[in-house]
């Protein structure tokens, strides 16, 4: 390829501080060209180094993987179809089908899939969908509320009826039942709103920016969308203790043998939990599996879907298909992308559990780039990879030797957490073609 080698001035996306940011770590260089895990840059003669960014997990297959760009390159001189609006598209469809499949064999549940372009987009699409689950959840309350018996005298309550009015601040006496309807009302307009985790990444677009935590303002100061709680990752009991606080009671009037009795009907304003099985942003942090199963029974308690945000941690990259499988969790959504595109392509993807899933919300999230038959040729290629070069357990093998110094490990297939190293030298090479490419671990 034969690149334009003119001086490059701050008139591009480049500017400022980032551009004196790279510079101060010996990384304001352009990069020619890429394979496996390498990059290179003249100066003035080509130089190579290793890419320990790995695209920040989109190049888990390496650079240019023969295979993909072979994908890529027989799509287009077969003059195929890239953008076919209004139609059924094959590569999509295929494509949603086989990571239902292998979501079934990772959780053992069934899945709906919807295809997007970045993690963010992914990210935005469950937080939607959500939204309108929960929109829906309250149409359903309020119908089944609005049939109030009428009454020409005073009530006569059980004494349970009676306990449960006053719980809820209500006393009786004249127009209880219009009391009682306004509570409802109150209860059902409740602001919806969003739970995730402390130290959490989502995104940079409002909805994924506002699912991240960033006390300190580090991505900004807006515009972000402030109906978010957060917990910790460290006291199991957090968020049980959070979503029975913000609990609201509804009030379902009953009639028996001349007396009136009450149902509680719980209904939460929390419409997801957004949480990333491992987190690494600031840093490597994997969620304890006793933590993530005291969130599931949380969520599932309260009936407040768990979406689990496997974009950095999924497709192989922890040692298995989701890193879910590692601790025990069975969400409700599952969010797909990096690697997903093989390093090639934009794309992600969100796993809806079947049970929950909306199938009028196709209609609500039109796209003009999401599931792209290009796209998804190349992620079909890239899911077959991860069979084919067995990724998941060399990506286990390479974060274990890692760690252990260069030593096989005696148990592959799982998460190592990684630690500082403090000489990659000892008991291994510094520059080890078998561990360092193209396959890495986080």
């Amino acid at each position: 390829m034969d690149l334009d080698r003119r001086p490059v001035t701050t008139r591009g996306p480049l500017r400022g501080t980032q551009r004196e940011g790279l510079r101060a770590f010996g990384l304001d260089v352009t990069y020619e060209r890429a394979e496996g895990s390498r990059l290179w840059y003249r100066d003035p003669d080509e130089r190579p180094v290793w890419d320990f960014l790995g695209g920040y997990g989109s190049t888990f297959f390496g650079h240019n993987h023969p295979a993909l760009s072979r994908e890529a390159i027989e799509f287009l001189e077969q003059r195929g179809v890239v953008h076919g609006q209004a139609s059924v598209r094959a590569a999509s469809e295929r494509l949603a089908a086989v990571l239902a499949r292998r979501l079934r064999q990772s959780t053992g549940d069934a899945f709906e899939l919807l295809l997007a372009n970045t993690g963010a987009e992914a990210v935005e699409l469950a937080a939607k969908h959500a939204h309108e689950a929960l929109a829906l959840e309250r149409d359903d309350l309020a119908r089944r509320l609005d049939a109030l018996p009428h009454s020409s005298g005073p009530l006569e309550w059980s004494p349970e009826a009676l306990a449960l009015l006053r719980r809820q601040g209500l006393e009786d006496g004249p127009q209880i039942l219009q009391r009682i309807a306004g509570h409802n009302r109150r209860v059902l307009l409740t602001a919806p709103l969003h739970v995730a985790v402390a130290d959490s990444y989502h995104g940079m677009s409002a909805r994924a920016l506002s699912l991240t935590d960033d006390p300190l303002g580090r991505f900004g100061r807006g515009p972000r969308v402030r109906d978010v709680r957060f917990v910790g990752r460290s006291d199991p009991d957090e968020l049980r203790r959070l979503l029975q606080e913000l609990q609201g009671t509804l009030l379902r009037v009953r009639t028996s043998a001349g007396r009136f009795g009450l149902e509680a009907l719980a209904c939460t304003p929390v419409a997801a939990f957004f949480m990333e099985p491992i987190q690494g942003e600031g840093g490597i942090h994997p969620v304890p599996a006793e933590v993530a199963q005291a969130w599931q029974a949380a969520c599932r308690e309260h009936r407040v879907p768990l979406v689990a945000d496997e974009i950095q941690s999924g497709l192989g990259r922890s040692g298995s298909f989701l890193h879910c499988e590692q601790i025990g969790l069975r969400p409700d959504y599952v969010l797909l992308g990096k690697s997903l595109g093989g390093g090639l392509a934009k794309l992600s993807a969100v796993a809806i559990a079947t049970e929950r899933f909306l199938p009028g919300f196709t209609l609500q999230h039109p796209s003009t780039f999401a599931g792209d038959e290009l796209s998804s040729c190349i992620a079909l290629r890239a899911l077959a990879l991860l069979d084919e070069e067995h990724a998941a357990r060399v990506a286990s093998e390479k974060g274990a030797r890692l760690l252990l110094g260069g030593e096989v490990p005696k148990a592959p297939g799982a998460f190592y957490p990684p630690t500082v190293l403090a000489d990659v030298r000892k008991g291994m090479p510094a520059y080890d073609e078998e561990l360092f490419g193209p396959v890495a671990a986080i």
